[in-house]
This record gives C-alpha cells, sequence and structure tokens, in this order.
C-alpha cells in the first residue's frame, strides 16, 4: 500500500481491503525537484519550476562525475520527484467509473501504478501508471500529437501499433521535463470487455483532473505520500568506481533511467561482452527469500550482502555466465497492496545487481548499500 496525503483534510476509501489515504487539492502542489545548486548554477529553483511547461532542462547545478553519461546530473533532478503524489485515486475513479483498487509504485521507482477495478476481489479495468523522466527527444515529439490539457503542453505519442491500437488498448501522454525527457500518464485498458471510453478519453479526462499537480510536481522530501522510501534517494551509480580493478581499469557508468545504472570498462577492448558489464537498480519488489526452496524456483541461493539479506540465481550460458541478485535494503519499511489478507505477499526497498559472477554483484550491491542514508 502506498498513500498520499494532501494539506486539506483526507477521507479514506476502502476498496477491495485496500486502505488509500486519499485528499483533495485546489491549488498547485509545492515542491519543485531542484537539486543543490552549485556555484555555476544560473537559474534559481523557481526557473527550474517552469520546466513542467516549457520543457526546459530542469537546472541541477550539479555535473556528473568523470566517467558518468550527460545524463546523470538530469536523472538526479528526476529521482526527487516523487509519482505516486502525480495520481489522485480518487479522480480515477470520477473519470472510469471504477474503485481504486491499489496505489503502489512501478517496476521501476520513478513509475507509480494506479489499479481500478469494477468491483471488490474483482481483476483490475484500469491501470494509470506516471512516470518520470520518460525519453523525449525531438524525434519523439515531432511523431507526437500536441494537446493543452489543464493549461499544461502535452504531447500525444502514437502507439507502437498505429492510432487504432492506441484507442483500444492504451494511449500515452507526455509534459516535457527537461531538454529530452517527460513524465509521462500512460492509460492501460487490462480488461478484454469494452468499455464506456477509450483509453485515451481516460487519459484526457484524468489529466484534466490532475494538471494542478503536474505543473510543479511535488518531491519526495514534501512527503505527499508514505511510507517515505529511503532507496529513492540513492544515486544505482554511486561509488561504483570501487569496481574498477574487477573491471581491468578504469570505468564508465550510464544511466538509462532515474534508477538504474550500467557500468563497462572505459578502456576500449577491456573485458569485452557481458562479461565486461555490472548493472544496478534500486527499486521495490516482493521478497525474494520466498524462492529459496521454492521447487519451481531452481538455482537460487541466501546471501547476505553487508548484513542484509539477499538471494542470488546464477544462470551459465554460451556468451558467459551471469548472476543475478537481489538485497532487501530495509525491513523496516514493507509494502503490501492487499490490506485484507495478513498473511498477502509483501515488496521491500531493494537493491538488484547482475554480473558475471555473484563475488562481483555483490560487491556493487555492497557499495550501493553504503550510500543508503
Amino acid at each position: 500500500m502506498h498513500t498520499r496525503r494532501r494539506s486539506s483534510p483526507s477521507r479514506w476509501i476502502a476498496a477491495a481491503g485496500l486502505l488509500l489515504t486519499l485528499a483533495g487539492c485546489a491549488t498547485t502542489v509545492a515542491g519543485t525537484p531542484v537539486a543543490e545548486q552549485g556555484p555555476n548554477a544560473a537559474t534559481s529553483g523557481s526557473a527550474a519550476a517552469s520546466t513542467s511547461t516549457s520543457g526546459a532542462a530542469p537546472k541541477t547545478g550539479t555535473k556528473s562525475s568523470p566517467g558518468q553519461d550527460a545524463g546523470a546530473a538530469a536523472h538526479a533532478v528526476m529521482r526527487k520527484v516523487d509519482p505516486c503524489a502525480l495520481h489522485s485515486p480518487e479522480a480515477a475513479a470520477k473519470v472510469t467509473g471504477m474503485q481504486p483498487d491499489e496505489i503502489m509504485p512501478g517496476t521501476s521507482l520513478n513509475a507509480c501504478d494506479v489499479e481500478l477495478t469494477p468491483g471488490p476481489l474483482q481483476l483490475a479495468t484500469w491501470t494509470l501508471t506516471a512516470t518520470v523522466g520518460v525519453d523525449l527527444d525531438e524525434g519523439r515529439r515531432q511523431e507526437a500529437t500536441q494537446e493543452q490539457i489543464a493549461d499544461i503542453a502535452f504531447f500525444k505519442l502514437p502507439a507502437p501499433g498505429g492510432a487504432a491500437a492506441a484507442d483500444d488498448r492504451s494511449c500515452s501522454y507526455v509534459m516535457g521535463f527537461g531538454t529530452d525527457t517527460g513524465i509521462e500518464l500512460r492509460v492501460r485498458r487490462s480488461s478484454t470487455e469494452a468499455q464506456p471510453k477509450t483509453p485515451c478519453q481516460v487519459a484526457t479526462a484524468y489529466l484534466a483532473e490532475v494538471g494542478k499537480y503536474w505543473k510543479e510536481p511535488a518531491t519526495r522530501s514534501d512527503k505527499v505520500t508514505s511510507p517515505t522510501l529511503r532507496i529513492a534517494d540513492l544515486d544505482p551509480c554511486a561509488g561504483l568506481d570501487a569496481l574498477a580493478d574487477a573491471l581491468g581499469g578504469p570505468i564508465r557508468t550510464r544511466t538509462s533511467d532515474p534508477f538504474s545504472c550500467t557500468v563497462s570498462p572505459a578502456t576500449p577492448g577491456a573485458k569485452p561482452g557481458l562479461s565486461g558489464l555490472v548493472t544496478t537498480e534500486v527499486g521495490i519488489d516482493t521478497d525474494p527469500r520466498a524462492l529459496i526452496g521454492n521447487p519451481a524456483a531452481k538455482d537460487y541461493k541466501a546471501m547476505t550482502v553487508a548484513g542484509k539479506p539477499g538471494v542470488a540465481s546464477e544462470m551459465r550460458g554460451a556468451k558467459g555466465n551471469t548472476c543475478s541478485l537481489t538485497v532487501i535494503a530495509d525491513e523496516d519499511v514493507a509494502l503490501q497492496a492487499d490490506q485484507s489478507k495478513p498473511d498477502a505477499q509483501k515488496s521491500y526497498q531493494v537493491v538488484e545487481t547482475r554480473a558475471e559472477t555473484c563475488e562481483l554483484a555483490s560487491k556493487a550491491a555492497e557499495v550501493l548499500l553504503a550510500s543508503l542514508r
């Protein structure tokens, strides 16, 4: 369960056993994501606030570390935004005519899902996903159709399957937030049954309701939602230069999204192929310890990294070996979507790493955990 708070009085709605904290808000939410200003910063926090509507690059006042890609500074800003604060389950219920079943971080911490069902104990019909830091370069802008919703310029993205597919099962709108990045709302219809509204109709109606939260996106430090996720402050590339010796020399890091990092040798020809790659990701996942001893999940073993429980699996292939490791970073905070079942599966804040060996994967996880505050 992930809950949201607003400054005005909250009211509680129970849906399919899930308790959601909802509150109304008639004004823009304070809390523009602006990283600490450096001596060469050219703009103020209020100027950075205009990025949501102008599409200008967020002003971070930070520089990429040696070996980091140019997107690292922008992703540092994106990590500050709370994607669940961009949602309103009450507004989602209003535009779909259904009950909010859960609001939870997505597969990555830069995303948050709201699921809606026709009634208790029924499968989700709609999933509304807000994602911070999606690609929105000039090419995607040119392919998109620009629409004004809630006094914000949105780009309606064409679906991979064409316009008909977009109307039938999914629809995406992106607000510019940075030079080549944006914040996306994706609406997906999970049900095979026809609905009164298309995904794009749901998307536009929903954005009209929640646009006031998008104009100046709330940061995690604003504590609009709970619980507080400490791991969301973690740079997935933090300290990974410590892997240089294991990878044969200087390394280069690249962020594909705000919460994942790929480490590779900076020296051409060193550790080529998969054996020279280490990937890291911080996020939310179900308890990996359930895999230990499960007959259906072979080759999993328990590991302890920096005193924290983890589970690793090794795969051997023609192109090399891979060890995948998941470590629970914080056992004190558990998220449970279905509050009606005391024994329902819980999710935790995790660090996930992948490398040629479990020793190297463990080293990468240990380095990241040392940065957790």
